[in-house]
């Protein structure tokens, strides 16, 4: 089951919960308390996994951090 995300400029993506529908201009998931939800698709929610996302082949971060080269 696939998950929405959202950039965190922090460190790694936050991952908001899992999908459970996704619109044109918005995602329906349900969050960790089991809460129904919408987010609206911007820049910084995806869906997919990106470098950021710790979960990515690719992942900038290997340990769940930023790690300084």
């Amino acid at each position: 089951m696939k998950s929405v995300r959202t950039f965190s400029g922090a460190g790694p993506c936050i991952t908001l919960g899992l999908i459970l529908h996704e619109m044109d201009h918005c995602v329906s998931y349900r969050d960790r308390q089991g809460v129904r939800k919408f987010i609206s698709k911007d820049c910084a929610v995806h869906t997919e996994p990106c470098p950021a996302c710790p979960d990515h082949p690719r992942t900038k971060y290997p340990e769940g951090y930023w790690d300084e080269p």
